[in-house]
This record gives C-alpha cells, structure tokens and sequence, in this order.
C-alpha cells in the first residue's frame, strides 16, 4: 500500500496524441532520451488494458525502439528513471496505436534526469489540458486537502499520515467520479477512471463505480479491451461471494493446457491466488497441500494463479514447495473475474458452478468442514 502510494505520487502523466498511420496490435516506438540521463538504469512498464508487463530495452546513443501489443487506441508507458540522488522518478504517458517517435529534448540540455522538465514531442501534459483543470476545478476544496495531506505523508511517514492521506484520497476519488458522471463522452475522463478513481474506491465504493461505467460512457468505451477488462474487475468485486454463481473462465496453465470451469462439472474446485513473495500465501501452503493429500483429484482440483512478475521465481516455489497442482501464471483476466483482490485470496467452487467458501467471509475450518462433508477423503 505505501509502495503503491509513493510511486503515484512519484509518477507524472502526460497524453499522447500521434499523426501517423494506424498501425496493427503491434506498434513500433522510438524512444529518444536526453544524452544526460543513464539508461542502463531506466524501467518500462506497459499497460495495454489487460496486461501490465515491464519491458527490457537496448539503448544505443540513447535511443531505443519498442515494440508493443497495443490491444486498443490508447495504452499507458510509464518510464521510470533515477535522479541525480539515484531517487527514481517517473512519467506515465497514454500513447496510441499510431506509429511515432517518443522524443525528450531540452534547448540547453541543462535539466539532467528531470524528464518531466523536457519538451517532449506529439504530447500534452496532463496538468495542463482543459480536461484535468475543469475536473481539478470542480474539485478544488478537495484537492487542497489531498494535496496537503500528501506533503505531511512526505515529511513525515507515519501510520497516521498515511491513514489521513488515504482518506482525502477517498474524499476526491468521489468528488471527481460525480464530475466525470456528467462528462463520461470525453475518452480522457474514461481513462481518469480506469487510472485514477477505480484504485480508490474499488473496495469500498464499488455500486458507484458500477453505475458511472455503466451510464456515464459511450459503449465504444465499454466495449473496448480495457472497458471490458474493467467491467470485469468492478464486477468481480461485487458478485464473487459465498452463494453466487463462479465467473466462467477458459484458460492455459504454466505448461500450456487449458483449464476451463466448464470441463470441471463433477468435481470440486479450490481456486487459489498467491505469489512467491507473499508472506501469508506461503503460510497457506501447508494448508493446501494437506488438503491435496486428504481429498482424491478426480473429486477436488487445486488451481493456483500466480500474481508473480519474475517466471524464474514462480518454477522455483512451485517446485521447492512441492505444489503438485495446477498452476496459472501471467492472466490478469482471472485475476480480474475475481475482484483482483489482495492475496492471499482463495475460494472453494462446488460441482454446479456456485462459490461455496471465500476466505473473505469464511473461515479456513469451514473450508475443511465443506469439503470433510462432501468428499470421501483418501
């Protein structure tokens, strides 16, 4: 959560508007940087609406070319970089499926490692369209006061600064979402919400962020990739809950076959989210695996998905905690059936499609309950 919070308040957005030819999914960029900043350091991330994956790149002289799957008009690159104290800054910028050349210039070259001070081509900055400062406006009482919050959260990291730093975040996350209610026609107030107000309000707020997606924009907007992807992660924290129906889901695990709940009728299925670097999903472990041994496979499936970025380090764990399951890596898209909620999360679907067990409600002795009664153990 600090992490998260730091980083956003680290990250500085642009918009990109391009004038080349329409390209496919697949777009080439050249990436021009300043020959002031040390791009053995730079990181890149891209987000096309259904993944986010961080990209390598080979500079020479300081340019690089990229090559991204862009899944819909727009997807976000965001760059970071150090500064000259080795902090790390960052720029996100929303670029489009039109091919073009990402260039960071400066008249004297003077500003080192500042992009966010560079002219950079085919871009708006974002603080400086009409759209942001009409919503900022609209928001300005609220915005005063995230604003210092923010600064003592700065200052000071304590628990009770970032306690009321969240908060105001909450408070202007709902003000906006009734400025962009009335103006959902503007694709840049559908990207403020996927970006911006749905990480804050989607555990606590999610009717009204249902609502708004669903009267406040255009159906070209909702029927794209990332609308879709949306949709299903609002809906995913609303409807995934003990007594309701399991999201259907076709998919490839880590070694390429499919897994579908539709080929599952018959047999219990334990649907659990986790990675290698979370704590508490470790300490599951045990758990699962003692249930794997009690309950026969043909009557209970085990099926993990992995929240972990490195591949190296999810074979590592499924193999050094001997998880002799099925596993999932790489697919946000059941991640976002499921609410994307935090892990360890874990959820016991009986034979006819229905959520029987979510540790979110329950707990993990009426988990062993449910099963103890509904399967003849080994």
């Amino acid at each position: 959560m600090i992490m998260a919070i730091k980083t956003f308040i680290t990250t500085i957005t642009f918009t990109f508007l391009f004038g080349f030819a329409i390209a496919q999914d697949r777009t080439n960029f050249t990436i021009i940087f300043p020959q002031s900043l040390k791009t053995d350091k730079v990181q890149i991330m891209v987000d096309n609406g259904i993944v986010h994956n961080s990209i390598q790149l080979k500079f020479a002289k300081n340019r690089a070319t990229l090559v991204i799957d862009l899944k819909d008009k727009y997807s976000t690159l965001t760059i970071l970089y150090p500064s000259l104290e080795n902090k790390m800054y960052g720029v996100r910028l929303l670029i489009s499926r039109k091919k073009g050349s990402i260039i960071f210039k400066s008249l004297d070259d003077t500003i080192e490692n500042k992009l966010q001070k560079y002219l950079i081509n085919n871009a708006i900055i974002i603080t400086k369209s009409k759209h942001y400062i009409n919503l900022k406006q609209f928001a300005k009482l609220e915005v005063e006061q995230n604003e210092y919050d923010r600064k003592q959260y700065q200052l000071n990291d304590t628990d009770s600064n970032l306690s009321n730093y969240s908060e105001s975040s909450i408070i202007l996350a709902i003000k906006e979402l009734s400025y962009i209610k009335a103006n959902g026609h503007e694709y840049f107030y559908f990207w403020y919400f996927r970006q911006n107000i749905v990480r804050y309000l989607l555990k606590t707020h999610q009717l009204d962020l249902y609502e708004v997606f669903n009267t406040a924009f255009p159906d070209k907007f909702k029927n794209s990739f990332e609308g879709k992807n949306l949709k299903a992660l609002i809906e995913g924290n609303i409807l995934i809950k003990r007594g309701y129906p399991s999201p259907l889901f076709d998919v490839k695990d880590h070694i390429g076959n499919t897994v579908s709940i539709k080929d599952k009728k018959g047999k219990y299925i334990l649907l659990s989210f986790w990675a290698t670097w979370c704590r508490p999903c470790l300490a599951e472990i045990p758990i699962l695996k003692e249930i794997r041994n009690n309950f026969p496979n043909d009557k209970l499936e085990i099926v993990s998905v992995s929240f972990d970025e490195d591949s190296t380090s999810f074979i590592k764990g499924i193999n050094k905690w001997d998880m002799n399951w099925t596993h999932i890596y790489g697919n946000d898209n059941i991640r976002n059936l499921f609410g994307d909620k935090p892990i360890p999360s874990l959820y016991l679907i009986d034979p006819e499609g229905i959520i029987q067990f979510s540790n979110w409600e329950d707990s993990m002795d009426r988990l062993k309950a449910i099963l103890s009664a509904n399967i003849k153990a080994n």
